[in-house]
């Protein structure tokens, strides 16, 4: 089911972000590809790109944007994307495999009647605002609808 996946993660000079979210994706032994979407200085891509060398079990792209914003370094990197499915969130967010996996089974059930999903938002304070700090707070986060609603 993984392998039906992409994960694309756009970034720009918080590699502590990135790495933060590629050790949590590490430990749970993702399958699903990944696609780094980089516009950050050189020094921080160079940074980015010796960290996701340490994660060799992972399938990582790593692309270099220099001078994009984070939308046009998305769109030139969704051109990659070859699975069946992809999302995308920015470097300081982290999507759990279980409900990724949930999505693909609701996607492959319905035969293309459905075209997105969402679901549950945790908010996490992290002390100092450090990537890899101590927890503070897990509080609900609201996701703002998107649907329509001329289907009422």
């Amino acid at each position: 089911m993984d392998e039906k996946l992409t994960v694309l993660i756009p970034t720009k000079n918080r590699y502590q972000w990135i790495e933060r979210v590629l050790t949590y994706y590490n430990l749970r032994k993702i399958k699903f590809k990944i696609i780094i979407a980089d516009s950050s200085d050189y020094k921080i891509f160079l940074k980015n790109k010796n960290n996701i060398f340490n994660y060799n079990k992972l399938n990582i792209k790593h692309y270099y944007y220099p001078n994009l914003n984070i939308e046009n370094a998305l769109k030139r990197a969704a051109r990659h994307i070859k699975t069946k499915y992809s999302v995308f969130f920015a470097d300081d967010d982290m999507l759990l495999p279980s409900g990724l996996r949930e999505a693909i089974k609701i996607f492959d059930k319905d035969n293309g009647k459905i075209i997105a999903v969402t679901g549950k938002a945790k908010l996490i304070s992290i002390k100092n605002s450090n990537s890899f700090g101590k927890i503070i707070g897990l509080h609900n986060y609201k996701i703002r609808s998107f649907m329509n609603d001329n289907n009422k």
